[in-house]
Formats: C-alpha cells, structure tokens, sequence
C-alpha cells in the first residue's frame, strides 16, 4: 500500500498515450519528455487552465497532423483547502 499525502497546489495528471506517442509532420513524438515540460510550465494553474495549456502545447506541436489515437488528458489539483478540483 503506497501512501502519499497531497498539499495544496500538488497535482495530479492522468493521460493516455494518445498524448505522448502524438506525432508532428515529422512522425517526431511528443513523448514524455514534452509532456513533463508542459505539466512543469501549467505549474500553478487552476486544473482547467493547466488541462488547456498542456492540450495548446500538444496541438501547437503536432500541427495539422491527425491524431492516431484518442488523447485524454485530466487533470486535477488540490486546492487551498484540500479538495480536489
């Protein structure tokens, strides 16, 4: 049994890989190394807004490639008084 415990501003971020094995015009990934990055810049940020800028970050990248798979993206953040949001 893994115990952790939340604070607030932590985050949880859920996604399939539909996100990282997204290509661009390349057939270049977006991999996890991408996705880390636009987690770490969404820091801060309500859930919704971090969700939105991480998703702005995988399209400005794939372009106008079309998707291969599903992406699904959640993401959820403790708030000041400890819920999740």
């Amino acid at each position: 049994l893994f115990r952790s415990e939340l604070q607030p501003g932590d985050a949880i971020v859920l996604y399939s890989d539909g996100i990282t094995e997204a290509v661009d015009s390349t057939m270049e990934q977006f991999g996890e190394g991408r996705l880390v990055r636009a987690v770490e810049s969404a820091d801060g940020k309500p859930a919704e807004e971090s969700r939105a800028a991480i998703l702005r970050d995988l399209a400005a990248f794939v372009g106008a490639t079309p998707a291969r798979d599903d992406v699904t993206l959640v993401v959820l953040r403790v708030s000041g008084n400890g819920v999740l949001t």
